[in-house]
């Protein structure tokens, strides 16, 4: 199929994507049936992996990655679509390969996060750290890129330099809740008491997990 025709339904597709995305997502569908060369299906494969969701929009992204194996925005995005399942190991993959192809300050504190989630205390500390020198001084996130900091400290028995991480936080940002929350962790590790200051909002509370809790 020539460019115009294939740049036409392409188009066509993206200005349904708001409006009515089945059939946004049904166009493209049925363009990939025609007889495409690599770089119109990886055009058209990436436009679906980007509208779909969760396993459907993984399968097309791997389809990408059979044709081209460095196509960047498969990588990258096959990171956020991981990131948004919760599967932290594969996020921290495909966004580390997608920051050698082409490294974007955005990537370091996410990538930073999942490590942090998947027990990779000591890589955690180094994009988290890569990550504060990169973000401004009234970024809404130094405060929980600094907390996130201090958790993998905690986590790796740094108690010391995780309070000091902590209380660099909530300098920042006093209603921080995991820096309260772990803050109280490290003091207790540390042999001093402390009444736990925290509210009753642990939604986004980063809670120590035990080495049992980690290998499931």
């Amino acid at each position: 199929m020539d460019n115009k025709k294939v740049n036409t339904i392409i188009k066509e597709s993206e200005d349904l994507y708001y409006s009515d995305i089945k059939k946004s997502i049904k166009l493209l569908k049925e363009l990939l049936e025609n007889e495409l060369i690599d770089s119109q299906k990886i055009i058209v494969l990436n436009k679906l992996g980007e509208y779909t969701e969760h396993a459907e929009s993984i399968s097309y992204f791997n389809k990408v990655l059979e044709i081209d194996p460095n196509n960047a925005f498969a990588i990258e995005w096959l990171g956020w679509k991981y990131q948004l399942m919760g599967k932290w190991k594969e996020c921290s993959y495909y966004l580390r390969k997608a920051y050698k192809i082409n490294p974007k300050d955005d990537f370091l504190y996410p990538i930073g996060g999942c490590l942090l989630e998947i027990g990779k205390y000591k890589d955690a500390i180094f994009y988290l750290e890569k990550a504060l020198t990169k973000e401004s001084k009234d970024s809404d996130v130094l405060g929980s890129i600094i907390a996130s900091i201090g958790t993998a400290h905690l986590h790796i028995g740094n108690n010391e330099q995780a309070i000091i991480e902590f209380k660099k936080a909530l300098k920042i940002e006093p209603d921080n809740q995991v820096a309260l929350f772990n803050l109280n962790i490290a003091e207790l590790s540390c042999g001093k008491t402390k009444t736990l200051k925290v509210n009753d909002k642990f939604d986004n509370v980063h809670f120590i997990k035990s080495d049992d809790e980690l290998k499931n």
